[in-house]
């Protein structure tokens, strides 16, 4: 009779850790599904697939298909025409990343794979990916542009590492994209 008690006893403690651990899984679930379109429900799951032949490159972080703008998710590009310093030399270090991306877009056989994050009136905001890897990590690794103030965290990270290798513009004098479009420049 002990032996029944123990067994019994411990088929209700399986049972109750199933049942917790199917409840835990269902919260999950639930709460990335919520996450997921929380950021975009309309277009959460749309991908978009451009050639290179599609794609028209306007600078760093930005580019056209037909009539639509896209900007690239998580950075922020230097301006064509901004002005970095770099070793006591000036260098347009906007048009720097506008080849940078110009030269990454236009190489590809394989469509580029885009994600919608959201919609702000005629720009779009995309996570973009050539294979498996995102275009702004490879422009941000690089030191061709910097991640936004308010972007993810793997984007501020990325740019972390550029930082400490002095890659790219962290190896000149400049001035954020966002501080030169209100008009700020460098003396030189």
């Amino acid at each position: 009779m002990i032996n029944k008690r123990r067994k019994s006893h411990g088929r209700k403690i399986n049972i109750r850790k199933r049942k917790y651990i199917l409840q835990s899984v269902a919260i999950s679930l639930a709460a990335l599904i919520i996450i997921i379109f929380s950021q975009n429900p309309a277009n959460a799951l749309e991908q978009l697939l451009f050639s290179h032949q599609e794609i028209e490159v306007i600078d760093g972080d930005t580019f056209m298909i037909g009539e639509t703008i896209y900007q690239l998710a998580g950075i922020d590009a230097p301006e064509i025409g901004q002005i970095c310093i770099h070793n006591g030399n000036p260098w347009d270090c906007g048009e720097s990343a506008y080849e940078r991306f110009k030269k990454l877009a236009g190489m590809q056989s394989k469509p580029i794979a885009c994600f919608p994050k959201m919609t702000e009136e005629k720009i779009r905001e995309v996570s973009c990916f050539i294979g498996d890897k995102e275009i702004s990590d490879i422009l941000l690794k690089g030191g061709s542009v910097v991640a936004k103030p308010d972007a993810e965290h793997h984007y501020l990270a990325i740019e972390h590492q550029a930082k400490q290798g002095h890659l790219g513009i962290w190896g000149s004098r400049m001035i954020m994209p966002w501080l030169w479009r209100k008009g700020e420049r460098i003396l030189q």
